[in-house]
């Protein structure tokens, strides 16, 4: 190496030296120019607020209106003629549904009232209101009013979860003014505008009054008017309907004893209804060997050590530290703890929560992730997922979850749950899982005619039911479309 070289290597390393001092001085001026500062201090709140707000958004990659989406809307306004309805299970029509969401906001919101009726009194007022003009929601199980709020804007995770409801009608209270307003195709139509009010009820036959105190001041805020049943009376998805207590009944429905056979909200499709739906595959299917490792992960079990055995009736168990899975050949999983152990919610979020006590919107949230992590690696289907049931015994509270299609529920043998967790504390204590590969298909099926259909149940029906359009699946039946199915009024869904 000559001289010149020797002279740029040395300048080379006294420029690299000089720039880490200069790096070096501004790192301690930077700590230095901190350090004395308490606005600025990340302490140990801030990082459990963190931690709590990166939970929410592991709720929200999941969170929509689809799985709490109602089963059925309907509007009446008496003096235009006859009720229009929507099924809308699963997100089905979500416009509908979208019209509709800004009345929960006034009536279980900050502004509204709510008053408990007794079984009578709520019973009898409700039946008067379903003869007069209303907007009407039955869901596919009793909802915390704070679930069905919270779809008005950015969901809430905070707050009690409130009155539990399955049904509720909006109706008319006072009148206000007429005005004009715009139509869904773009017409314009005189409308009349009320204040309004709601009576809902659940599955156990508790009745709740709601009101509120806004009053709508202008044409633009939301209240009760003739528009709603004009709009959607044009559309192409609607469907004519009354209810069974409201339908004039003829010889022969008075002579089964329709009225103790068929629940009052029975919703009964008026005039020559060709109503179609996706015809629908379902196929039910084993996991066994190697299949089951991903399913065992899933559970946060190590398949290389846990043991197994097949008893007499092929069910198939895994056991790993205090956990079980077991497998029948009907493919039905079941995921168990032993004691008070299970799996916490922490593991399920992936992130220390800092939470003393869990609501009701974590364990739903939990119960979220949980089921697409198993609907997304064990099923192949493009049916939509729907919350199908919420149990609470005091101590332990159950998230049921179900298959809809075309805005209508999929039965299995009689059963609509295909998942379902448990949780108590802070952990997750058993699940339960069906192995269905479900797919909606290209064809279309016609339903049957439903009062048709219907009359022949009756003949030999001995109990009241909520009769229904749904999917049903058994093992003589894996391809099919839409059908009249029945739930006895006393049977828990």
């Amino acid at each position: 190496m000559n001289r010149s070289e020797k002279w740029r290597e040395h300048l080379r390393s006294m420029i690299v030296g000089i720039l880490l001092l200069v790096l070096i001085c501004l790192c301690v001026i930077y700590i230095l120019s901190f350090s004395g500062v308490e606005e600025f201090e990340f302490s140990a709140q801030d990082m459990e607020a963190v931690s709590n707000e990166s939970i929410r958004y592991q709720y929200l990659d999941y969170w929509n209106r689809d799985f709490v989406s109602p089963a059925f809307i309907g509007f009446s306004w008496k003096k235009l003629g006859d009720n229009v309805g929507f099924y809308t299970l699963g997100g089905e029509n979500e416009d509908v549904y979208q019209s509709v969401l800004p009345f929960f906001e006034k009536l279980f919101g900050k502004e509204g009232e709510m008053e408990k009726l007794s079984r009578n009194a709520g019973e009898k007022l409700f039946h008067s209101l379903m003869k007069g003009s209303y907007i009407y929601l039955s869901y596919a199980c009793d909802l915390p009013t704070s679930v069905i709020c919270s779809l008005t804007e950015e969901a809430d995770f905070s707050g009690e979860s409130g009155e539990y409801i399955s049904e509720i009608l909006i109706v008319p209270e006072e009148y206000l003014w007429q005005t004009e307003i715009q139509t869904l195709t773009g017409e314009t139509e005189k409308t009349v505008l009320y204040s309004f009010y709601a009576v809902a009820r659940d599955r156990a036959g508790n009745y709740y009054r709601y009101s509120t105190k806004f009053l709508p001041k202008t044409p633009t805020d939301i209240a009760f008017h003739t528009n709603f049943y004009l709009t959607y009376n044009e559309a192409e998805d609607c469907l004519p309907y009354e209810f069974a207590y409201v339908l004039k009944q003829d010889d022969f429905l008075q002579k089964t004893n329709f009225s103790e056979k068929v629940t009052d909200t029975t919703i009964i499709p008026l005039g020559n209804i060709s109503h179609s739906a996706p015809v629908v595959f379902a196929e039910s299917r084993i996991a066994s060997g190697t299949d089951m490792n991903p399913i065992l992960e899933n559970f946060y079990m190590n398949p290389e050590q846990t043991t197994s055995y097949t008893d007499e009736n092929g069910v198939i168990f895994y056991f790993d530290e205090g956990q079980t899975v077991s497998v029948a050949p009907g493919g039905t999983l079941h995921y168990s703890s032993h004691g008070p152990q299970g799996i916490s919610l922490e593991t399920v979020f992936g992130w220390h929560t800092g939470e003393k006590e869990y609501a009701f919107f974590d364990y739903l949230g939990a119960a979220l992730i949980a089921s697409h992590q198993l609907k997304d690696a064990h099923s192949k289907t493009n049916c939509k997922l729907y919350l199908a049931g919420i149990d609470y015994d005091g101590e332990a509270l159950t998230i049921r979850f179900g298959y809809a299609a075309g805005g209508f529920p999929l039965y299995f043998n009689g059963e609509k749950t295909i998942m379902s967790f448990t949780f108590s504390g802070d952990m997750m204590q058993s699940a339960e899982y069906r192995f269905w590969t479900v797919h909606m298909t290209a064809l279309v099926s016609e339903a049957p005619d439903f009062l048709l259909t219907l009359r022949a149940h009756l003949d030999v029906a001995d109990e009241q039911k909520r009769y229904f359009y749904g999917y049903y699946f058994s093992k003589e039946r894996s391809r099919v479309g839409i059908d009249v199915l029945s739930i006895p009024q006393t049977e828990k869904e």
